[in-house]
């Protein structure tokens, strides 16, 4: 009598399905992120160049700077208009977010093309390790681990870069995105004597910064914050995600942060605008709180993003919006901060 046939393995076809779904979910995300720093190395072919070797006639463009600080070997880019209508243009510097570095800003958030246009100066810094020592307490960054003096640097950057270009020292301002925004907060607490403004952008502030916060003076704020970013929560509260884990710390929720910079400026708020729904494709609606009464410079304008992700508006979208929402696109980040910024002086 022969031998019953041996049992067949139970195919699973929805967990093959499943597999390769999650499999080009991962390997789109990583082409979009990868396609984003290869759209700057193509553009950009960035030469470097020493203090001694610039002139006031070298040519304009894009330049890599070394810039050793605490005897640590870092960099920075710089960025000098085609022209200006002006004699000192103004400064603005771009911070990176966490694990990024400056060569990806100018692709993410379109903000050299808007600075030739507007007759900005941009510098963009080096983290240490991709990050800043934003004032958050177990943020995951090293720079933060190991107490890295971010603000000197800056400082000691903002310093470098009027050497090489001629800028109007009280009209210097600081953006950056996400671990960024949070270091442009900082800024604004440590450096207002610099800083005559900030424009955080898918990031507010340290937990617990306001007992820490001492700016010397109004500094203009404008912000753009998305209801729906899934990294840095909109109320408040852990960083991370699912595309970050936990343990990177905690930030202020967006009403604290308008509170504390209010009252600083000494505005009064207004109701919030909804503004045209210009793109009803990009998952979100803009609407802009703006401020009137603020003293001493320190103008304010927070653009709400409802639905919006943790991203750049107007920017790229720089990966999956599963991963880190949304892009709204019925504004431009870099235009608006930009127009805010050319009125404004310390």
């Amino acid at each position: 009598m022969s031998a019953p046939p041996a049992p067949q393995p139970r195919r699973r076809p929805w967990l093959h399905l499943f597999i390769v779904g999650a499999v080009g979910v991962a390997l789109a995300g990583a082409a979009i992120a990868f396609s984003g720093w290869w759209f700057f190395v193509g553009r950009y072919r960035l030469p470097s160049i020493e203090a001694d070797e610039w002139s006031p006639g070298a040519p304009l463009g894009t330049y890599r700077i070394e810039l050793p600080s605490d005897g640590r070997d870092r960099y920075y880019l710089l960025h000098t208009p085609p022209r200006s209508a002006e004699p000192l243009p103004p400064l603005l510097v771009a911070l990176h977010g966490g694990g990024s570095r400056p060569e990806v800003m100018p692709a993410l958030t379109g903000l050299l093309a808007v600075a030739d246009r507007e007759g900005f100066v941009v510098v963009l810094p080096a983290g240490i390790d991709g990050g800043w020592n934003d004032g958050r307490a177990d943020s995951g960054q090293a720079a933060g681990r190991q107490g890295i003096d971010d603000i000197g640097f800056i400082r000691a950057v903002v310093e470098d870069a009027s050497k090489h270009a001629l800028v109007d020292m009280a009209r210097v301002f600081a953006t950056g995105i996400s671990n960024g925004a949070m270091m442009s907060s900082r800024l604004a607490c440590e450096a207002s004597d610099v800083f005559a403004g900030i424009a955080p952008v898918a990031g507010t502030a340290a937990e617990g910064f306001e007992s820490w916060c001492r700016p010397a003076r109004p500094v203009a704020v404008m912000a753009f914050l998305g209801t729906a970013d899934p990294l840095v929560p909109f109320e408040g509260g852990d960083v991370g995600g699912i595309f970050l884990g936990r343990g990177r710390g905690r930030v202020v929720s967006a009403s604290d942060f308008e509170a504390f910079w209010s009252q600083h400026n000494r505005c009064e708020r207004q109701p919030r605008d909804q503004l045209p729904d210009a793109d009803r494709s990009d998952g979100s609606r803009a609407s802009v709180e703006a401020f009137v009464g603020c003293t001493g410079g320190g103008e304010m304008a927070v653009y709400v993003l409802d639905g919006g992700g943790h991203t750049w508006p107007g920017g790229r979208q720089y990966l999956s919006p599963r991963l880190v929402g949304h892009t709204n696109r019925d504004l431009s980040a870099s235009e608006l901060m930009l127009q805010f910024f050319k009125g404004l002086r310390r």
